[in-house]
């Protein structure tokens, strides 16, 4: 069992015997916590200050970012499209079966939510990282994991005090 995002359905119909059988699923709950949560994150385009091209650049995003290529770029990353119209679009749709269904319904009927922008973010991204590796190796229990995140990124936060 692991953690992973939609684009990773592509990576088994490509590299994954036939014979792969696997399933998807959301987090289950603790007891009393938000069901159908889940995190998300995604690619992003900018035009550098410096660029020569600033205007052909943002034309060619605006295009990029449209309903029809939003699809179709979506649907080559098996990526969700970054508009809701997108997921309509016949070049998207190929690509929805079961598996990636329970990926549009999470972010779509689920309680979604970005990672916040801190000034330790990538440092607790880097921890979360290690914590769930040192759990899955047995190595840690998930109280004894996330304890020592907390400690450590408490001392990365006097850093901004």
């Amino acid at each position: 069992m692991k953690e992973g995002s939609q684009w990773e359905i592509l990576i088994a119909k490509k590299y994954g015997k036939s014979t792969f059988d696997y399933g998807i699923s959301n987090f289950p709950a603790p007891q009393g916590g938000r069901n159908d949560v889940c995190n998300v994150s995604g690619s992003f385009w900018v035009i550098p200050t410096a660029s020569k091209n600033q205007d052909e650049a943002f034309e060619f995003l605006t295009w990029l970012t449209a309903d029809k290529q939003a699809a179709e770029f979506a649907a080559a990353l098996y990526n969700i499209p970054p508009k809701i119209k997108a997921l309509e679009d016949n070049a998207f749709k190929t690509i929805v079966d079961d598996k990636m269904k329970i990926y549009i319904d999470m972010l779509m009927n689920g309680y979604v939510y970005t990672f916040p922008m801190l000034p330790i973010g990538q440092a607790y991204l880097t921890e979360l990282t290690q914590a769930l590796m040192d759990v899955q190796l047995g190595n840690k229990t998930a109280k004894e994991a996330l304890d020592y995140v907390q400690e450590r990124i408490n001392q990365e936060l006097k850093n901004y005090k």
